[in-house]
């Protein structure tokens, strides 16, 4: 682990290739790991929820997490090709945490580099923390068999991404309506350009 933590543990950010499972994806092939898909299980049973921040093609890590039955176990997915901390930024304000309470498993120590400066106390640790994982005392967690926080999370990403959609939809679903006004007002001669 390349800091201490100190606080415990509400979200685990996941980096996959090297990480999560040996081998990268983009490459043709991995070898899953089990044991780590059983981890993600046991921490949302604990209420402690799985994020991942991997530069890999998203379609194919959802493809290999659908299969395994894990995918949805993840909440707030960062998978592409773009540097990990400012979407490791984005992540933690999306999620609404306090970075102390983050921790981000990368086995590239340059993306551990980058995560703190981009994130102002966040964990951070490498591979080596996969042992022990489930009995570090910042990991315990809560009881939560129900995976209330999990559906908790979901919730929030569903209502982020409905709230994206309408951002971006009055531009789109207006502009016909607005092209067609402009085309019948400008026949009639009485078009005029909207202020701002």
């Amino acid at each position: 682990m390349n800091a201490p933590m100190l606080e415990p543990v509400r979200l685990v950010v996941w980096d996959l290739d090297e990480t999560f499972w040996h081998g990268t994806l983009s490459e043709g092939g991995i070898a899953y790991r089990q044991d780590l898909h059983d981890a993600v299980i046991a921490l949302a049973k604990r209420g402690i929820v799985s994020a991942i921040c991997s530069k890999n093609d998203e379609a194919a890590v959802r493809a290999e997490l659908e299969r395994s039955g894990l995918w949805d176990y993840f909440v707030f997915p960062s998978i592409s090709w773009d540097p990990k901390g400012p979407r490791l930024a984005a992540l933690v304000e999306a999620v609404q945490l306090r970075a102390p309470t983050v921790l981000f498993i990368d086995d590239n120590p340059h993306n551990l580099a980058e995560a703190q400066h981009f994130v102002a106390g966040i964990q951070v640790a490498g591979p080596e923390i996969l042992a022990g994982l489930l009995e570090n005392p910042l990991l315990r967690g809560k009881d939560d068999a129900a995976l209330s926080r999990l559906n908790q999370y979901r919730l929030l990403q569903r209502r982020q991404a409905r709230r994206q959609r309408q951002a971006a939809m009055p531009r789109s679903f207006c502009a016909p309506a607005i092209s067609s006004w402009k085309s019948i007002s400008t026949w009639r001669g009485t078009w005029t350009a909207p202020s701002s």
